[in-house]
Protein backbone atom coordinates (compact mmCIF):
# COMPACT_ATOMS: atom_id res chain seq x y z
CA UNK A 1 0.00 0.00 0.00
CA UNK A 2 3.09 2.45 0.74
CA UNK A 3 4.12 2.03 -2.71
CA UNK A 4 1.25 2.64 -4.29
CA UNK A 5 0.69 5.91 -2.27
CA UNK A 6 4.21 6.44 -3.16
CA UNK A 7 4.11 6.27 -7.06
CA UNK A 8 0.83 8.24 -6.62
CA UNK A 9 3.00 10.86 -5.33
CA UNK A 10 5.24 10.57 -7.58
CA UNK A 11 3.43 10.72 -10.56
CA UNK A 12 0.51 12.83 -10.13
CA UNK A 13 1.71 16.78 -11.41
CA UNK A 14 2.44 18.92 -8.42
CA UNK A 15 1.10 22.31 -8.46
CA UNK A 16 3.99 24.26 -10.44
CA UNK A 17 2.91 22.09 -13.32
CA UNK A 18 -0.61 22.54 -13.34
CA UNK A 19 0.18 26.24 -13.21
CA UNK A 20 2.69 26.11 -16.58
CA UNK A 21 -0.17 23.72 -17.90
CA UNK A 22 -3.15 26.25 -17.25
CA UNK A 23 -1.14 28.77 -18.77
CA UNK A 24 -1.44 27.59 -22.06
CA UNK A 25 -3.23 29.51 -25.35
CA UNK A 26 -5.17 26.31 -25.78
CA UNK A 27 -6.84 26.88 -21.98
CA UNK A 28 -8.77 30.12 -23.82
CA UNK A 29 -10.01 27.62 -26.83
CA UNK A 30 -11.22 25.31 -24.36
CA UNK A 31 -13.01 27.28 -22.13
CA UNK A 32 -14.63 29.69 -25.45
CA UNK A 33 -15.97 26.15 -26.40
CA UNK A 34 -17.56 25.52 -23.29
CA UNK A 35 -19.30 29.02 -23.16
CA UNK A 36 -19.95 28.92 -26.89
CA UNK A 37 -21.62 25.32 -27.44
CA UNK A 38 -24.77 26.27 -26.21
CA UNK A 39 -25.23 29.53 -28.30
CA UNK A 40 -24.59 27.85 -31.15
CA UNK A 41 -26.84 24.65 -30.64
CA UNK A 42 -29.52 26.97 -29.93
CA UNK A 43 -29.03 28.62 -32.96
CA UNK A 44 -28.75 25.42 -35.15
CA UNK A 45 -31.38 24.01 -33.86
CA UNK A 46 -33.82 26.69 -35.40
CA UNK A 47 -32.41 26.45 -38.77
CA UNK A 48 -32.83 24.07 -41.50
CA UNK A 49 -31.14 20.72 -42.13
CA UNK A 50 -29.28 22.44 -45.37
CA UNK A 51 -29.12 25.20 -46.73
CA UNK A 52 -29.41 25.31 -50.97
CA UNK A 53 -27.74 27.72 -52.66
CA UNK A 54 -30.04 28.46 -56.06
CA UNK A 55 -27.63 30.91 -57.38
CA UNK A 56 -25.05 28.53 -57.53
CA UNK A 57 -23.85 26.35 -60.54
CA UNK A 58 -24.56 23.47 -59.73
CA UNK A 59 -26.33 23.92 -56.83
CA UNK A 60 -24.57 23.67 -53.62
CA UNK A 61 -26.05 22.48 -50.43
CA UNK A 62 -24.30 23.32 -47.12
CA UNK A 63 -25.25 21.03 -44.33
CA UNK A 64 -26.33 22.78 -40.82
CA UNK A 65 -25.82 20.51 -38.66
CA UNK A 66 -22.37 20.55 -37.09
CA UNK A 67 -20.29 17.39 -38.30
CA UNK A 68 -19.37 16.29 -34.83
CA UNK A 69 -21.70 15.47 -31.50
CA UNK A 70 -21.92 19.40 -29.42
CA UNK A 71 -23.05 17.18 -26.71
CA UNK A 72 -19.65 14.97 -26.15
CA UNK A 73 -17.54 18.86 -27.08
CA UNK A 74 -19.86 20.03 -24.32
CA UNK A 75 -18.55 17.84 -21.92
CA UNK A 76 -15.26 17.75 -22.74
CA UNK A 77 -15.06 21.74 -22.27
CA UNK A 78 -17.15 21.13 -18.81
CA UNK A 79 -14.34 18.87 -17.82
CA UNK A 80 -11.79 20.97 -18.70
CA UNK A 81 -13.26 23.98 -16.77
CA UNK A 82 -14.15 22.59 -13.56
CA UNK A 83 -10.84 21.51 -13.30
CA UNK A 84 -9.77 24.94 -14.26
CA UNK A 85 -11.86 26.10 -11.22
CA UNK A 86 -11.04 23.62 -8.61
CA UNK A 87 -7.16 24.45 -10.12
CA UNK A 88 -8.25 28.36 -9.52
CA UNK A 89 -9.22 27.88 -6.06
CA UNK A 90 -7.11 25.16 -4.79
CA UNK A 91 -3.53 26.16 -5.51
CA UNK A 92 -1.84 27.23 -2.78
CA UNK A 93 -1.10 31.15 -2.69
CA UNK A 94 2.82 30.56 -2.58
CA UNK A 95 2.94 29.01 -5.53
CA UNK A 96 0.23 31.12 -7.68
CA UNK A 97 2.87 34.03 -6.39
CA UNK A 98 6.12 32.80 -7.74
CA UNK A 99 7.44 30.52 -10.38
CA UNK A 100 10.92 30.78 -9.12
CA UNK A 101 13.24 32.64 -6.61
CA UNK A 102 13.93 35.31 -9.16
CA UNK A 103 9.91 36.33 -9.10
CA UNK A 104 10.50 35.94 -4.98
CA UNK A 105 13.46 38.22 -5.25
CA UNK A 106 11.54 41.22 -7.04
CA UNK A 107 9.48 41.36 -4.13
CA UNK A 108 12.47 42.79 -2.18
CA UNK A 109 11.23 40.52 0.78
CA UNK A 110 13.17 40.51 4.11
CA UNK A 111 14.31 37.01 5.27
CA UNK A 112 12.67 37.18 7.62
CA UNK A 113 9.22 36.52 5.35
CA UNK A 114 10.27 32.64 4.83
CA UNK A 115 9.56 32.15 8.25
CA UNK A 116 6.44 33.45 7.94
CA UNK A 117 5.59 31.16 4.83
CA UNK A 118 6.54 28.62 6.39
CA UNK A 119 4.37 28.07 9.09
CA UNK A 120 1.90 26.30 6.78
CA UNK A 121 3.51 23.35 6.03
CA UNK A 122 6.11 23.52 8.89
CA UNK A 123 3.95 20.22 10.29
CA UNK A 124 5.43 18.72 6.75
CA UNK A 125 7.33 15.53 7.46
CA UNK A 126 9.69 16.06 4.51
CA UNK A 127 9.98 19.82 5.14
CA UNK A 128 11.17 18.95 8.64
CA UNK A 129 13.98 15.92 7.30
CA UNK A 130 14.92 18.30 4.64
CA UNK A 131 15.57 21.27 6.91
CA UNK A 132 17.25 19.67 9.79
CA UNK A 133 19.55 18.15 6.96
CA UNK A 134 20.83 21.11 5.64
CA UNK A 135 21.00 22.64 9.09
CA UNK A 136 17.96 25.56 8.50
CA UNK A 137 15.99 24.23 11.48
CA UNK A 138 17.37 23.07 14.86
CA UNK A 139 15.79 20.83 17.51
CA UNK A 140 14.85 23.35 21.44
CA UNK A 141 13.95 22.80 24.71
CA UNK A 142 11.82 26.17 24.17
CA UNK A 143 7.49 25.44 24.62
CA UNK A 144 5.67 27.14 21.58
CA UNK A 145 3.41 30.18 22.44
CA UNK A 146 -0.24 28.82 21.92
CA UNK A 147 -0.99 31.36 19.19
CA UNK A 148 1.56 29.21 17.09
CA UNK A 149 2.67 32.73 15.49
CA UNK A 150 6.50 33.49 15.00
CA UNK A 151 8.47 35.34 17.45
CA UNK A 152 10.44 38.60 16.36
CA UNK A 153 13.31 39.70 18.40
CA UNK A 154 16.23 42.44 17.39
CA UNK A 155 18.34 39.69 15.47
CA UNK A 156 15.87 37.08 14.17
CA UNK A 157 12.24 35.96 13.40
CA UNK A 158 11.78 32.93 14.63
CA UNK A 159 9.31 30.13 14.80
CA UNK A 160 8.48 27.46 17.30
CA UNK A 161 6.35 24.34 16.38
CA UNK A 162 6.07 20.94 17.86
CA UNK A 163 5.37 17.88 15.64
CA UNK A 164 4.94 14.38 17.45
CA UNK A 165 6.54 15.56 20.75
CA UNK A 166 9.45 17.16 19.75
CA UNK A 167 9.91 20.87 19.38
CA UNK A 168 11.40 22.59 16.46
CA UNK A 169 13.28 26.14 15.78
CA UNK A 170 13.38 27.97 12.76
CA UNK A 171 14.80 31.64 12.70
CA UNK A 172 15.35 34.12 10.02
CA UNK A 173 18.16 35.41 8.90
CA UNK A 174 20.52 32.75 9.47
CA UNK A 175 23.13 34.24 11.51
CA UNK A 176 27.13 34.00 11.08
CA UNK A 177 26.46 32.81 8.06
CA UNK A 178 28.65 33.37 4.64
CA UNK A 179 26.77 33.22 1.71
CA UNK A 180 22.90 33.81 3.20
CA UNK A 181 21.80 34.87 -0.07
CA UNK A 182 22.16 30.86 -1.72
CA UNK A 183 20.59 29.76 1.99
CA UNK A 184 17.29 31.86 1.30
CA UNK A 185 17.60 30.38 -2.20
CA UNK A 186 17.47 26.75 -0.57
CA UNK A 187 15.08 27.55 1.73
CA UNK A 188 13.03 29.20 -0.87
CA UNK A 189 12.66 26.25 -2.56
CA UNK A 190 12.18 23.69 0.19
CA UNK A 191 9.06 25.77 0.78
CA UNK A 192 7.73 26.17 -2.40
CA UNK A 193 8.27 22.76 -2.57
CA UNK A 194 6.10 21.53 0.24
CA UNK A 195 3.42 24.02 -0.80
CA UNK A 196 3.29 22.56 -4.42
CA UNK A 197 2.71 19.41 -3.21
CA UNK A 198 -0.36 20.24 -0.99
CA UNK A 199 -3.90 19.08 -1.64
CA UNK A 200 -3.35 15.63 -3.25
CA UNK A 201 -6.49 14.39 -3.60
CA UNK A 202 -7.59 17.72 -5.61
CA UNK A 203 -4.53 17.48 -7.48
CA UNK A 204 -5.96 13.67 -8.18
CA UNK A 205 -9.24 15.26 -9.29
CA UNK A 206 -7.78 17.73 -11.82
CA UNK A 207 -5.63 15.20 -13.38
CA UNK A 208 -8.83 12.83 -13.78
CA UNK A 209 -10.82 15.39 -15.29
CA UNK A 210 -8.40 16.57 -17.41
CA UNK A 211 -7.76 13.11 -19.05
CA UNK A 212 -11.25 13.10 -19.40
CA UNK A 213 -11.58 16.06 -21.38
CA UNK A 214 -8.67 15.07 -23.42
CA UNK A 215 -10.42 11.25 -24.48
CA UNK A 216 -13.44 13.33 -25.08
CA UNK A 217 -12.19 15.97 -27.04
CA UNK A 218 -9.99 13.30 -29.11
CA UNK A 219 -13.04 11.42 -29.66
CA UNK A 220 -14.98 14.97 -31.43
CA UNK A 221 -11.40 15.34 -33.20
CA UNK A 222 -11.86 11.76 -34.98
CA UNK A 223 -15.19 12.19 -35.60
CA UNK A 224 -15.14 15.65 -37.34
CA UNK A 225 -11.58 13.97 -39.36
CA UNK A 226 -13.73 11.01 -40.44
CA UNK A 227 -16.76 13.43 -41.94
CA UNK A 228 -14.48 15.70 -43.37
CA UNK A 229 -12.98 13.18 -45.43
CA UNK A 230 -16.51 10.96 -45.98
CA UNK A 231 -17.41 14.82 -47.15
CA UNK A 232 -14.62 15.15 -49.69
CA UNK A 233 -15.04 11.37 -50.98
CA UNK A 234 -18.66 11.98 -51.76
CA UNK A 235 -17.98 15.23 -53.44
CA UNK A 236 -14.94 14.46 -55.60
Amino acid sequence: MKNIKRWVITKVPRWEEFKSFFQLKFVIYLITWFTLIPIIVNLLSKAPKELKLTFAKPELIIPMSLPFSWEIMWFSSLSFFIAYILYILAIPKFVRKYNNYKDYEKYGHSPRNLVYQAVDIANTKKFIERMCEKKFITTSDTIPDDDNNPSVTKEQTIYYWKFKDITYKFGMPILNESDVTESEKEIFWEIFGRFSEKFLLVRILIIILLILSLLLFGYVLIHHIQSGYEYAMENI
